[in-house]
């Protein structure tokens, strides 16, 4: 039925069979309805300090042994992210206290699997903040996390989810996020620089593609997909939109850039991260507020 989830995903138990087939300009009445969805606070904070709390470890790694004490206080601030990401997840929980049952479904959920390679992966940032050279074990493991995060919301089939898609965004926030805390701390000023630039970028590309979408389809066709993304984008969720294209901008090229060519004094690094924190933040919340969510046709949303 046009507008309702797939059956061949969901499985519904009942079927309506019918000779009849279904008339090729059937939509639903509400078809054309922005559907705001809600913002879920837990998990726009787990995927934002997680990803930032592996680019903190990734950071260290790279930057090696040339910096201890920045190293040092590299590992600290990944491992607070760490813990507290992964702590807050547990609020999202409809029951907590069922928790410990998660690795029973490994070998079919992305859930199971993202929530057993976290938990294995706090040891290992533990270990990394008395060791640092374990650092980049730290980064890899959480990057494996995450890319479990991404393929649990891939695996609903919303276009705004998909794989590439959700990957591109959630490993990015590492990755910028990383940079960020580098280029505040004063370490390889001019490649940290470039990689927050050139990955900040990158995801404002990616937003934009998802705009450029509505250059595809009619005004009158029903809001799907994409298309459901883009008119939220474009519509309800606009000033939230521009505030996070504005922070990405600022503090991922325009700042970083006075830093390192010195116009800027140093500590304006520090107001660059804060700013692209925000951004990946509000990046995040979009995520969740701006996708499509199918329904069955005459059911409140």
């Amino acid at each position: 039925m046009p507008g309702a989830p797939d059956p061949d995903y969901t499985r519904p138990t009942t079927r309506y069979v019918s000779r009849k087939g279904l008339a090729a300009d059937l939509r639903a009445a509400d078809a054309a309805a922005l559907r705001v969805q809600p913002a879920h606070w837990p998990l726009v904070g787990t995927l934002t300090l997680v990803p930032f709390a592996v680019g903190c470890f990734g950071a260290a790694a790279a930057v090696g042994g040339r910096e201890e004490s920045v190293i040092h206080y590299m590992t600290l601030w990944g491992a607070a992210a760490a813990v507290l990401g992964v702590g807050i997840s547990v609020a999202h929980l409809g029951q907590p206290l069922r928790a410990w049952r998660v690795f029973l479904g490994w070998r079919k959920s992305w859930l199971s699997r993202e929530a057993m390679v976290l938990g294995a992966w706090l040891p290992v940032v533990g270990a990394a903040v008395w060791a640092p050279a374990l650092s980049g074990v730290a980064a890899a493991v959480g990057a494996v996390g995450l890319i479990c995060s991404a393929m649990l919301y891939a695996d609903t089939r919303r276009a705004f989810w998909a794989a590439g898609f959700g990957a591109a965004k959630i490993l990015g926030t590492a990755v910028v996020l990383g940079a960020a805390m580098m280029l505040a701390m004063g370490v390889a000023v001019e490649i940290a620089t470039a990689v927050l630039a050139a990955g900040v970028v990158g995801k404002l590309a990616c937003d934009a593609r998802v705009i450029r979408v509505l250059d595809e389809v009619d005004e009158d066709a029903p809001a799907v997909g994409r298309a459901a993304s883009a008119r939220l984008l474009k519509g309800p969720l606009w000033r939230v939109f521009a505030s996070r294209i504005v922070l990405g901008l600022s503090g991922g090229v325009l700042l970083p850039m006075q830093v390192l060519t010195g116009v800027a004094p140093a500590w304006v690094a520090w107001a660059a991260f804060v700013a692209v924190a925000v951004g990946e933040l509000t990046e995040r919340y979009l995520f969740f507020r701006a996708v499509d969510a199918p329904k069955m046709p005459g059911v409140a949303a």
